[in-house]
């Protein structure tokens, strides 16, 4: 990670498992993804990901043939993503701890879709993928 983020996320860890049981979390992200409006085979890149609601509620409308790539600086915090994605078998889910913030440097760069749900792409998005900004 290009820079200095492990305060933020021992901060987000301290947290992980009051936000994976958080009803105003769930029913937050799963709005956003229904005003994104996914449809079956599209990428969603979701940064910031936490616990994965968002991921989670995006790769159920992507589907098999779709893809969603989660990311976030808090092991914690995708560890119970992870969980959450096994017990939903949901295989169009990939989580990656990187630095979202940080392109030049990431993963995410060179694993992510072509538009993301909170920042656009580093490289830019293309075609019809929506953007969810916020």
């Amino acid at each position: 990670m290009g820079h200095d983020v492990s305060g933020v996320a021992a901060a987000f860890d301290a947290r992980a498992g009051t936000y994976a049981r958080s009803d105003w979390h769930v029913r937050y992200a799963e709005r956003l993804v229904e005003l994104a409006a996914p449809s079956p085979g599209m990428h969603v890149l979701d940064a910031a990901t936490g616990t994965g609601f968002a991921a989670l509620a995006a790769a159920r409308a992507v589907g098999p043939t779709g893809r969603v790539v989660g990311v976030d600086v808090a092991a914690g915090m995708l560890d119970h993503a992870r969980r959450a994605a096994v017990a939903a078998g949901l295989g169009s889910l990939e989580l990656v701890r990187t630095d979202a913030t940080d392109p030049a440097g990431s993963a995410a760069s060179s694993r992510s879709p072509p538009c993301g749900r909170a920042i656009p792409h580093p490289r830019g998005c293309s075609g019809s993928t929506p953007r969810v900004t916020g």
